[in-house]
């Protein structure tokens, strides 16, 4: 792990090679774990090199996800190609919450 100084802050860098998504994952629930209980001083970077994606999805595959989780009773979704968990989180969560700050 290399660690670099920046300013009166510590931050470390963990370069993975190519990793399971269930690792990774588990690291840095590990990491975050080790944040809180202090453990972890300073800020921490992980870089994971990605798999190559497995299979094109078609477009309209996310309108039939959409459409589920709909079904399913989520009032909110965003499903699309370029979508990331927190696309459109604020304008979301003030949908549903409209009296919150």
């Amino acid at each position: 792990m290399d660690r670099i100084a920046r300013g009166t802050r510590d931050a470390f860098f963990l370069d993975l090679p190519l990793t399971p998504f269930g690792e990774a994952l588990d690291l840095q629930r590990a990491a975050v774990a080790a944040r809180f209980d202090g453990h972890l001083p300073a800020d921490l970077v992980i870089l994971v090199e990605h798999p190559p994606v497995g299979r094109f999805v078609p477009p309209e595959t996310f309108d039939v996800w959409r459409d589920r989780a709909r079904m399913m009773g989520f009032s909110e979704v965003a499903s699309g190609p370029f979508v990331r968990s927190s696309y459109q989180a604020r304008e979301s969560f003030q949908r549903i919450h409209p009296m919150a700050p």
